[in-house]
């Protein structure tokens, strides 16, 4: 086994950890990756929103059905953004304007 020995100065007192160059250089891919996009920010914002609406009570569902989720979407009048994709099975949760004016 190799032994290297780093003079202090140039650690200032840190710990240094030694890795291969090829995960070292996706390491600063992935952090550069993120920081450029904000993805992470966006997630962090759309989650902490939708545990807003959950604390609210602008939330109902799931449903055990697509024809239960389109009555309460008729008959409630909804702020919804865009629907998923309702060709397979899924559970539906809507966001609803007045948490008072369903009745399930």
């Amino acid at each position: 086994m190799v032994s290297v020995t780093i003079p202090k100065q140039i650690t200032k007192g840190e710990e240094l950890v030694v890795i291969p160059k090829k995960l070292y250089e996706e390491f600063v891919r992935v952090l550069k990756s993120k920081s450029l996009t904000g993805t992470s920010a966006k997630l962090n914002t759309g989650l902490q929103e939708a545990l807003e609406d959950v604390e609210a009570g602008r939330i109902v569902g799931p449903f055990s059905s697509l024809s239960e989720g389109l009555r309460v979407l008729k008959s409630v009048k909804l702020n919804i953004v865009s629907l998923p994709n309702l060709s397979v099975p899924t559970e539906i949760f809507l966001k609803t304007s007045k948490r008072n004016s369903i009745n399930n």
